[in-house]
C-alpha cells in the first residue's frame, strides 16, 4: 500500500479511519501494522482482552539456556498469569537462516569460480598486452630509456585503465548488491556492501594488475634494443 492510503477498519465499532504514513517490517511477522498507543483502545473489538507485547533485551543472551534464564527471571517479576507467552530470537535467526541456509553453498561455490576466473583473466590480457608491445619496447630502449623506465611506463598503463574499471566495478557492484542484501538482511544483518570489502577489492585487483604487468614487462626490457650482428656471432663462434 503506497504512502497515504485511508483503512477504513470496519471489524471495531465506529469504523475508524487509519492513513499510512510509513512501511516497517517485523522479523518474526509478529504484527502487521503499526499505530500509536492512543488508537490502540479503538481498535479492540468488544470483549477482546488487552495484550501487549514487550521486547527484552538480556546482558547474557547467546545460548538458549541463557535465555530461557533470563525469561525465568522476568517471568518471576511480573504479576502472575501477565506472560501467555515468549518467543526467543534465536528461534527467530534460526528460522531466517535456514530459509537462505541452502542457497549459501553455491553463493560461495560461483563466487570463489567467479574470482579464480577474474584473476585468470587479468593476467592473460594484461601480460598478453604487455608482450604485445614486444617490438615497441625495443623502440623506446634504442631511443635511451633504460629498462626501469620501460617497466614503469607498462606497468603505469595497465594501472591507468585498472583503478578506473575497478573504482567503476565497486561503484556498479554496490548498486546491484542493494536487492540481494535487502532481501537477506534479517538474517545476514547487512543493509549494505561495508566500506573494508571495496577497499580489500579495489587494491586487490590493481595490485593484481600491477603483478601481471610487471612480470612481462621484466622479462621484455632483459634483452638488447639491438641484436647481435652475423658478424659477432662468427666471431664468437671462431673463439675456442
Amino acid at each position: 500500500m503506497p504512502l497515504g492510503t485511508r483503512l477504513t477498519m470496519t471489524g471495531v465499532p465506529g469504523k475508524p479511519v487509519l492513513t499510512v504514513v510509513g512501511v516497517a517490517d517485523s522479523v518474526n511477522s509478529s504484527a502487521a501494522g503499526w499505530v500509536v498507543p492512543s488508537e490502540i483502545a479503538k481498535l479492540r473489538a468488544a470483549g477482546t482482552p488487552a495484550m501487549a507485547q514487550m521486547l527484552y533485551r538480556f546482558r547474557s543472551a547467546g545460548s538458549a539456556s541463557a535465555v530461557r534464564a533470563d525469561v525465568a527471571a522476568v517471568s518471576k517479576a511480573l504479576p502472575r498469569g501477565t506472560v501467555t507467552g515468549t518467543q526467543s530470537y534465536l528461534a527467530v535467526r534460526a528460522q531466517e537462516k535456514s530459509n537462505i541456509g541452502p542457497w549459501v553453498p553455491f553463493v560461495v561455490a560461483f563466487g570463489v569460480l567467479g574470482l579464480v576466473m577474474s584473476v585468470l583473466i587479468v593476467a592473460n590480457v594484461v601480460s598478453g598486452a604487455v608482450v604485445a608491445g614486444y617490438q615497441r619496447i625495443g623502440v623506446l630502449k634504442s631511443l635511451g630509456f633504460s629498462p626501469g623506465q620501460v617497466v614503469a611506463a607498462y606497468t603505469g598503463q595497465a594501472g591507468v585503465p585498472a583503478v578506473v574499471g575497478c573504482l567503476g566495478g565497486v561503484a556498479l557492484a554496490n548498486v546491484l548488491a542493494r536487492p540481494l542484501l535487502a532481501s537477506a538482511a534479517h538474517s545476514s544483518g547487512l543493509l549494505s556492501v561495508p566500506a573494508w570489502v571495496d577497499v580489500d577489492v579495489a587494491v586487490a585487483i590493481c595490485g593484481l594488475t600491477g603483478i601481471a604487468a610487471l612480470l612481462p614487462a621484466l622479462r621484455s626490457a632483459r634483452p638488447s634494443a639491438a641484436p647481435p650482428t652475423a658478424s659477432a656471432l662468427r666471431t664468437e663462434r671462431s673463439l675456442p
